[in-house]
């Protein structure tokens, strides 16, 4: 499985956190958003997380 690297400059964080941040989005975008704002290892980012640590957190917060 390909390894890729993930960093997002300071326009496409800020937007993503719109997208996390109002309910006018899909589920599904909504997650993308959530999934890239944590993996992200650029100089904007928040801390980058592990894929097991994003697993967990997606299940506790959108489960229906």
């Amino acid at each position: 499985m390909a390894n890729y690297r993930v960093k997002l400059i300071k326009e496409g964080v800020s937007d993503l956190q719109k997208i996390v941040n109002r309910g006018s989005h899909s589920p599904q975008t909504c997650r993308a958003a959530f999934i890239l704002l944590n993996v992200d290892e650029g100089e904007f980012s928040t801390g980058k997380h592990t894929n097991a640590e994003i697993c967990r957190i997606l299940r506790s917060c959108f489960e229906f």
